[in-house]
């Protein structure tokens, strides 16, 4: 396990939409980009509400060039397939 660990090169958070969540949408995903910049290399944000979670992402000090945004899984699954190499890490999240 140590050694799968150290060998992780870059870690990608890939955030989709969360649904249901009414008068909180934009709150609750400007407070998923907040805390993707504490622990993703890059953020992939995909749908409807990806633009808050970049946004707040830029506003905590990301680096734009590190924040994709997408608004379907299809089109951005062909971009982190090219952008992802071996040893890196991707989480997908999205509901």
């Amino acid at each position: 396990m140590k050694s799968i660990l150290q060998k992780i090169l870059v870690v990608f958070a890939v955030l989709g939409d969360m649904r249901g969540l009414g008068n909180y949408t934009e709150t609750a995903h400007r407070a998923v980009g907040r805390q993707a910049t504490q622990c993703a290399d890059m953020i992939v944000s995909v749908g409807e509400y990806a633009k808050y979670i970049a946004e707040e992402a830029i506003t905590a000090g990301f680096a734009h060039s590190k924040i994709f945004v997408f608004s379907d899984a299809d089109t951005a699954a062909v971009a982190i397939k090219s952008l992802i190499r071996e040893g890196d890490l991707v989480l997908v999240k999205g509901s």
